[in-house]
């Protein structure tokens, strides 16, 4: 009989014990190593990013024209990474943005310049 003090019953130590779960490799905190290298999407985000910036300098800095380099910024990002499907639907967003800002523009110029023609052919009769 043992009081607790001194080696256990077997004379010994024993083998370790064994933990309750496997243990998974350390990799310093960081997650899995990386496996293969992500390939780049060749897509050409450069003219959108363009436009974008033609249609923020020269739409009166709509937020559209901001928002469409955003996105096309978006689509670069997004091309490095691999993922071909979101720089695709970026770059879209991008020129959809662009397009509207646009048109946001010259609509109203356009109008403007229909209604001062009919008043100055209505006050010419």
């Amino acid at each position: 009989m043992s009081n607790g003090f001194g080696p256990p019953p077997n004379h010994g130590f024993g083998p370790p014990p064994q933990p309750q779960h496997p243990q998974q490799p350390h990799h310093g905190g960081f997650g899995p190593p990386m496996g293969q290298p992500v390939q780049p999407v060749p897509i050409n985000a450069d003219i959108p990013l363009f436009v974008g910036i033609v249609v923020a300098m020269f739409c009166g800095c709509l937020p559209g024209g901001i928002l469409a380099i955003v996105f096309a910024d978006q689509a670069k990002k997004a091309a490095r990474r691999g993922d071909a499907t979101e720089a695709q639907s970026k770059l879209k967003l991008s020129y959809i943005t662009s397009a509207v800002s646009v048109l946001l523009l010259i609509v109203p110029v356009c109008l403007y310049f229909m209604f001062a023609f009919f008043v100055a052919g209505a006050s010419a009769l």
